[in-house]
């Protein structure tokens, strides 16, 4: 059995201080990859050598700014609920 004092042990905790992660963080982190994800869907569109190729992420490049438009619309409606 240790001899070492409890209140000596808690005291010296070596624990981080850390922020918050709200919920608006974790949106903006998530438009931020798909705002880089449309820009690299734009890149090979531009760059693609057939037309089949093109399509393929013209595709991609539709769906991600749909789920880009809903996280933005999320944001929204967010900083609108925080305002009331």
């Amino acid at each position: 059995m240790s001899t070492e004092n409890p209140e000596l042990i808690d005291s010296t905790s070596t624990s981080i201080p850390h922020k918050k992660i709200t919920l608006k963080d974790i949106l903006i982190s998530e438009v931020n990859v798909h705002v880089e994800q449309s820009t690299l869907y734009k890149e090979k569109i531009d760059s693609a050598k057939t037309s089949t190729k093109a399509n393929y992420y013209v595709k991609k490049l539709k769906k991600n700014n749909m789920s880009l438009m809903s996280l933005l619309v999320a944001l929204d409606n967010l900083d609108k609920s925080k305002e009331k």
